[in-house]
């Protein structure tokens, strides 16, 4: 599970009448508290808002485009997120439609399971060919694995 934020896009254009959230999908796991970047009216501010309670604010740049988290952590469980874009000039506000999301904050347990038939012994090391490393991920509470991220480092 990643430890940062998820980013969930946003399009927004001007003359829409409702945010529109494209990812992630209504009752997706996300691994913490999200980021949520998009485009808006420029100039505009926007507002985050988790359970209906007012969780961040930001303003759009000038060619309208944002990002914006919660400004306190979002806990463990089902949230509802909703957007409003209010352009402070005109009293516009456009409006997002909610979006559920599970927020699951337990990691889960990753082990690396190594194939010897596919390992050979170099110069005093193992070096491992194609296939012969898997990550396995096992998930402690049900809640489902939302994503693993790994770097692989050559010396």
């Amino acid at each position: 599970v990643s430890k940062k934020s998820d980013a969930i896009v946003i399009n927004l254009t001007p003359d829409a009448n409702v945010l529109t959230v494209t990812s992630p999908a209504n009752l997706a796991y996300i691994s913490s508290a999200p980021v949520l970047i998009g485009a808006g009216m420029p100039g505009s501010e926007i507002q985050m808002y988790v359970d209906g309670e007012l969780a961040g604010t930001s303003m759009t740049n000038s060619s309208g485009s944002f990002r914006i988290g919660p400004e306190q952590g979002v806990g463990k469980g089902a949230k509802v997120f909703t957007l409003t874009n209010r352009d402070t000039s005109t009293g516009r506000t456009l409006h997002s439609a909610p979006l559920l999301l599970r927020v699951d904050l337990t990691p889960p347990k990753v082990k690396f399971v190594y194939d010897m038939s596919k390992a050979k012994y170099v110069n005093g090391r193992w070096v491992y060919g194609p296939g012969a490393i898997k990550i396995v991920a096992e998930d402690p509470d049900g809640s489902g694995v939302s994503r693993i991220r790994y770097t692989i480092k050559r010396k």
